[in-house]
């Protein structure tokens, strides 16, 4: 890193992947998973996956555009660099994986449902490694941090 990290660099750090921990990824993936199973067995019509998808997607835009927004210091950048692409790369495969589920209501077919859903999962999986990134680079910065105090 180029300079001393400051406690402003630890934090955007923290920051980056919406401060989400796995449980509530996979939380999201868990209730993704359980509207498919109840669109696939007419518990739900498809009004109802149709309004679930709808808020699902709204929720998803409004993390992306979170995350997008954060003001990362330019000396940090190259150290997030890593974290960030794998983070995009599983917003990106569960914004695909929603529209691919969402066809199901143009096409009642079960293999959107599953192959949207195993976009998520790939994009929850990419987004778990983006975070445990997040946790080892920050307390990188953190620790540096300190260090760099204590000597002064």
């Amino acid at each position: 890193m180029a300079g001393t990290p400051n406690p402003h660099q630890a934090k955007i750090m923290g920051q980056a992947m919406g401060n989400q921990q796995p449980e509530t990824i996979g939380r999201h993936l868990a209730e993704i998973e359980d509207a498919c199973q109840r669109v696939a067995s007419g518990e739900w019509n498809g009004d109802q996956f149709a309004d679930y998808i709808d808020q699902l997607a709204e929720k998803l835009q409004e993390r992306e555009n979170f995350i997008r927004q954060i003001e990362i210091p330019p000396e940090a950048i190259e150290d997030m660099r890593e974290e960030l692409e794998i983070g995009f790369s599983g917003i990106a495969h569960w914004n695909d994986g929603v529209a691919r589920i969402a066809q199901f209501l143009d096409e009642p077919e079960v293999a959107h449902l599953e192959e949207g859903l195993e976009m998520c999962r790939q994009g929850n999986d990419l987004l778990n490694e983006a975070m445990a990134l997040n946790r080892e680079n920050y307390k990188r910065v953190e620790s540096m941090y300190r260090e760099s105090t204590t000597m002064s």
